[in-house]
């Protein structure tokens, strides 16, 4: 078995900013879906304020990405990166009131970015829809969920939420999560800051029908944690979240052979009102 965690120097910085009340910028782009409009707000203009979103495409599909803002004096510009060819749809780099970009047909399959920035302050909508390449249209709006960011804070997600159930959790991409080998069997610390995006992963190899135990404690802070494990093809294995408890341990059986992912991260299922950095410590074992 091969366990890996992303902590590194740079979440811990991050930590101390944020204890100290110093405002930190946006680290990681949000996953969105096709099909998805979004709410935003730039704080600062140009590059210093850029936002980012990403989503998966294969080849033969097509997006477009069309905005526009709140108030009469914001204008924004919009780029579409391919996961390494470039460009691949943008409004001439011109800031606008109602930026427009779209692509032309996909050759390349992976994680598309969508990179948005604007000439000040102010809210905007993003409208993303896609084509895909059976012809499947998916318009902005056929997935209703609404980001709200801002170049200040993590991107935090709102849904149409039922008068009394479950509200849902917004998803969350691991494409890029970093890792680092630990020893197997041995429990691991890692954190959450309240202004940072940060996804902390873990590998472990296993074969179908082996139990996977899972030991998990928040040490200190008072984030809303998630628990995640994923197989290699994306299928969830099993979930949970620390909201009113702070720690625990389950056995569960992997239904296949290979690399899975045990990822933690911060969900706002019962969001707090004064958010604190947040330590955790994550333990993970074949057939205990």
């Amino acid at each position: 078995m091969r366990i890996f965690l992303k902590t590194s120097f740079f979440v811990l910085v991050l930590m101390l900013l944020s204890s100290m009340g110093i405002v930190v910028a946006q680290i990681a782009p949000t996953s969105v879906q096709c099909g998805q409009i979004i709410e935003g707000e730039f704080l600062r203009a140009d590059n210093e304020g850029a936002q980012e979103y990403t989503l998966s495409l294969a080849p033969g599909d097509r997006i477009t990405v069309s905005g526009d803002t709140v108030g009469a004096y914001l204008k924004y510009a919009i780029r579409v990166f391919a996961p390494t060819t470039g460009v691949v749809a943008s409004d001439d780099y011109v800031h606008r009131d109602e930026p427009h970009a779209e692509s032309n047909v996909l050759s390349e399959r992976g994680t598309y970015t969508i990179r948005v920035w604007s000439n000040g302050p102010g809210l905007y909508t993003l409208y993303i829809g896609c084509t895909l390449r059976d012809g499947t249209v998916i318009a902005p709006g056929d997935v209703p969920v609404s980001h709200q960011v801002t170049t200040s804070t993590s991107a935090s997600l709102t849904q149409d939420v039922p008068e009394f159930g479950f509200a849902g959790l917004a998803p969350v991409d691991f494409a890029n999560v970093a890792r680092l080998t630990i020893p197997a069997n041995v429990p691991m610390t890692g954190a959450i800051t309240p202004n940072g995006g940060e996804i902390l992963g873990y590998l472990v190899n296993g074969s179908e029908g082996d139990v996977l135990e899972l030991r998990f404690t928040r040490l200190s802070g008072n984030l809303n944690l998630g628990l995640i494990v994923l197989s290699q093809n994306n299928e969830l294995a099993f979930q949970a979240s620390l909201i009113t408890t702070n720690s625990l341990i389950t056995q569960f059986t992997l239904p296949s052979t290979g690399e899975y992912t045990v990822g933690v991260f911060r969900v706002d299922l019962l969001p707090v009102s004064q958010p604190e950095p947040t330590a955790f410590q994550i333990q993970a074992t074949l057939n205990p």
